[in-house]
C-alpha cells in the first residue's frame, strides 16, 4: 500500500510540473468565466462567520487561493509539486496575505486545530489514501471550521448519462483548444493520467465520501453534484456563449440531482470540541 502510494504521488508530482505552465489552458471545465463565476459563488456561501485562517490544499496555481485571499485575513497553500506552486507564486505575488509551501496533504507541518476554513478543488482523485488524508484536515481544524471539497468526478454510471448528450460538444472543444494552443496535443500524450487520477476513472460514489466524513467525526455534511456544459457552451459565439449558464440551471433541477458531472462537499467541525491552541497570525505560530 506504502508502495503504491508513493507511486501515485510521484506520477502526480510529473505530471503537474508539464501541466504547470498551460494548466489553465488545457483544464478548460474550470477556467472559464462562467464556471469562475460559480466556483466563487460557492465560496462566499460556504464560508462561516470567523474567517482568519484558510488553508488551500492541493493549490496548483492559485485558482482558489487568490479567491480566498480576497475573504480571509491569512490563506496558506499547499501542492506536492514545486512547479505548480512556482507558477502560483508568481500569479499571486500582490497578495500579502498569501503564504505558500510544499508538502503532502497526508503529512501537514502545522499545530492541530489552526484553520477556519480548508478547501480542495480538483485535489481528492489524485490522493491514494482518503481516509488519512481527511484525518489530517480533521486534525488541523478549528472547532466550527467549514471544510470545502470541489469538482470531484461522480460515480462513472452517473457520468455516462451526461458523457453521451456532450460527446459532440467534447470533441468541439479540445479540437478548439489544440487551434488555439497546438503544444497542447504533445503534452497531453505524454501525460499518465490514468496513474495520477486514481479515483478519476470510476469517481465517488456520494455515501462512500459521506460515510468516511462521518467516521472521521466530520458533521453537517452536503453533498451536491455539479453539471459542466460550460467549458463547451463558453466557446460559442456572443450571445450563444451566455447558454454556459444553464449549468447553475440544471444544478437546480430536482430530476437531475445526483446526476451531475462533478460532485461539491461541504462538511464542518463540531464547534462544540475544545480548541487548545490560539489561533495566531505568522508564518511561525502555525508551523
Amino acid at each position: 500500500m506504502y508502495q503504491r502510494g508513493t507511486r501515485i504521488k510521484m506520477a502526480n508530482i510529473k505530471l503537474h510540473e508539464i501541466e504547470a505552465q498551460l494548466y489553465e489552458k488545457i483544464h478548460l471545465d474550470i477556467f472559464n468565466r462562467f464556471e469562475q463565476s460559480l466556483i466563487m459563488q460557492r465560496l462566499l456561501k460556504a464560508v462561516g462567520s470567523d474567517r482568519h485562517m484558510c488553508l488551500d490544499v492541493g493549490c496548483g496555481t492559485g485558482n482558489m487561493t487568490e479567491k480566498e485571499a480576497l475573504i480571509f485575513d491569512r490563506v496558506i497553500g499547499v501542492d506536492i509539486c514545486p512547479k505548480m506552486l512556482h507558477v502560483a507564486k508568481r500569479r499571486l505575488k500582490q497578495y500579502v496575505n498569501i503564504d505558500l509551501i510544499v508538502c503532502d496533504a497526508e503529512h501537514l507541518p502545522f499545530r492541530d486545530k489552526i484553520f477556519n476554513f480548508i478547501s480542495l478543488f480538483s485535489v481528492l482523485h489524485h490522493i491514494p489514501n482518503l481516509s488519512r488524508t481527511l484525518k489530517e484536515l480533521y486534525r488541523i481544524m478549528a472547532p466550527g471550521g467549514v471544510l470545502l471539497i470541489e469538482h470531484e468526478p461522480n460515480t462513472w454510471i452517473r457520468r455516462l448519462f451526461i458523457s453521451r448528450i456532450q460527446f459532440p460538444l467534447s470533441l468541439l472543444a479540445t479540437l478548439i483548444r489544440y487551434i488555439r494552443t497546438p503544444s497542447l496535443m504533445k503534452i497531453q500524450g505524454s501525460l499518465d493520467y490514468e496513474t495520477a487520477d486514481i479515483h478519476a476513472k470510476y469517481g465517488f460514489k456520494r455515501e462512500y465520501v459521506s460515510r468516511i466524513l462521518q467516521s472521521i467525526g466530520f458533521t453537517d455534511i452536503q453533498i451536491k453534484t455539479h453539471f459542466l456544459f460550460s467549458p463547451f457552451l463558453s466557446l460559442l459565439p456572443k450571445p450563444f456563449n451566455k447558454l454556459a449558464w444553464l449549468d447553475s440551471y440544471f444544478d437546480a433541477l430536482p430530476l437531475l440531482a445526483g446526476f451531475g458531472h462533478t460532485i461539491n462537499i461541504k462538511a464542518m467541525k463540531s464547534s462544540s470540541i475544545e480548541c487548545n491552541n490560539e489561533i495566531v497570525a505568522h508564518k511561525r505560530d502555525v508551523l
